[in-house]
């Protein structure tokens, strides 16, 4: 139970360090796209244009991390499998659970949505 209340603040902690993280990202992108949005806006692009950019750009960014996520925790299973096979001859399941990798799709589709917010009205306000 310890053990499973330390994981769960760690996680905690990197779901916010990654929201950090993408927000600081898609700010600066933003403060430095300013020119090219006013240009799109005076084109024609609406709101919902606008939004769909900085969707798809922080998207962008989370979708190759999760693709090499999920192949790193297939590879660190198997590493883990090896190990423990040979040092005490216990075998793990080699594949993530179908919980893991929906947890982690659903994570990977959450944080750019809500790190993309504050960005959002950044840009809109501009």
């Amino acid at each position: 139970m310890f053990l499973g209340i330390i994981l769960n603040i760690i996680i905690a902690i990197l779901f916010g360090l990654s929201l950090l993280l993408l927000y600081n990202l898609l700010l600066i992108s933003i403060e430095t796209k300013n020119f090219e949005i006013a240009v799109f806006r005076t084109l024609g692009l609406n709101k919902i244009g606008v939004v769909s950019l900085i969707l798809i750009q922080s998207l962008s960014y989370v979708i190759p991390a999760v693709i090499l996520g999920l192949l790193c925790s297939f590879l660190g299973l198997y590493g883990i499998n090896s190990a423990l096979n040979s040092a005490i001859a216990v075998q793990i399941s080699i594949y993530p659970t179908p919980n893991a990798i929906l947890m982690a799709l659903v994570v990977g589709t959450i944080i750019p949505l809500i790190s993309s917010i504050i960005p959002i009205r950044e840009a809109l306000n501009k």
